[in-house]
């Protein structure tokens, strides 16, 4: 049974402004009511004084768990034991639902953990760790559009709704993200830790099948995910034209567009739009690429997404309030709200309303650099620390 919870005069941020000193109780798992003066007897009560109340951190785009699992090369750990560690870690970044990225593509040959058969069995090993997980944990499967065999598994898990939100890319040598083979072999070479004749033989394979491309495999996929209703992205955008393709499959959202005149012909389709938080809170991309505050500022970017660092999102969001001047709600809005209408949850999570789901985190905004609290899942407290 889930106690009644009472938090006692939090600054509670809305979709569309702050409301100072107000009550939340949250019964049942759910926002019953906001108001001033609540009281319940019976609930269990938090002091919220000084404090802000945000809807918890919807992440529809993390890589962590590869790090987790095998934070070296060679070095891999327990699945289970990564997975719990990594669902505590992010219940500590205010992140309450969490789209983890696994990639079907093997992109450099000798990555295990991007190996078809394998992500598709950590896929299904998340999907029976569900009930032993503190925080909403979902499948953002990546699929390298050059790897055709990996297809027949993707096609699989679509019509199971083992996957949550699924996305398409390219990543071949001055494609997307790689603008050249010297950024392709740069990237490779220290990423993955190949040797230079291994990463000359990567590229050559990739440009190869590059040149070779058939979309035909692209096509049944998408449509697949249109009759399961499953949301579909399209990773590192470099230009109108694909951008324009990528839509004319039924993407909605397009993710790390790399140029601004992508990024531009997203919004104008009406796509969201997504930029690591990494980028934003650096203030540049790592690669030379469009720069996050940049596309915020032109209005070309609403959502934001941790990438490789689940603990840049709730600073990402405090750095386009204190440094740009954004809004805090509006901040707040890019990994809460504006994520879940991007999947079709806004009925669900993503704002501090009645009804919704008690999605929550009290964080301590006082000092330059923002603390985490508590975090609430489904009216359950997943973490907790000291106020100092």
């Amino acid at each position: 049974m889930i106690l009644d919870i009472l938090l006692k005069s939090v600054h509670a941020v809305t979709p569309t402004e702050i409301l100072e000193g107000v009550d939340i109780l949250i019964q049942d798992g759910h926002i019953a009511r906001i108001d001033t003066g609540i009281v319940i007897p019976h609930a269990y009560q938090i002091n919220g004084v000084g404090l802000l109340a945000i809807p918890g951190i919807i992440d529809l785009h993390s890589d962590a768990v590869e790090k987790w699992i095998q934070p070296r090369p060679g070095g891999r750990f327990n699945v289970e034991v990564a997975l719990t560690e990594l669902d505590k870690y992010l219940a500590s970044c205010g992140i309450t639902t969490i789209y983890h990225c696994f990639c079907f593509g093997d992109t450099n040959r000798v990555d295990e953990l991007r190996r078809g058969s394998v992500t598709r069995d950590l896929t299904h090993f998340i999907h029976g760790m569900h009930s032993r997980l503190g925080i909403n944990n979902r499948i953002h499967a990546r699929y390298d559009m050059l790897e055709y065999e990996f297809s027949y598994i993707l096609k699989s898990l679509i019509q199971e709704r083992r996957i949550q939100l699924f996305s398409i890319m390219n990543h071949a040598p001055g494609q997307g993200q790689f603008t050249s083979l010297d950024h392709f072999t740069a990237y490779y070479s220290q990423a993955a830790h190949l040797s230079f004749e291994e990463t000359a033989a990567l590229a050559e394979r990739r440009i190869r099948l590059n040149n070779n491309f058939d979309d035909s495999h692209v096509l049944q996929l998408t449509s697949l995910c249109r009759e399961q209703g499953i949301p579909m992205a399209s990773h590192d955008d470099d230009t109108k034209e694909k951008v324009q393709w990528v839509r004319s499959l039924g993407v909605d959202i397009s993710e790390f567009p790399v140029r601004r005149d992508a990024a531009q012909k997203a919004r104008t389709l009406g796509m969201d739009v997504l930029m690591g938080a990494p980028n934003v809170l650096r203030g540049e991309s790592l690669t030379n690429n469009l720069s996050g505050r940049e596309a915020i500022k032109e209005g070309f970017c609403n959502m934001m997404g941790s990438d490789y660092s689940p603990m840049s999102m709730i600073h990402a969001v405090f750095a386009l309030h204190r440094v740009m001047g954004i809004p805090l709600h509006e901040a707040v809005n890019m990994v809460t709200l504006n994520p879940a209408k991007a999947v079709g949850e806004e009925n669900i999570c993503g704002a501090i309303q009645e009804g919704l789901m008690a999605d929550l985190v009290l964080v301590d905004a006082s000092s330059e650099v923002p603390r985490i609290i508590k975090t609430f899942v489904h009216g359950r407290e997943v973490f907790s620390t000291c106020r100092l």
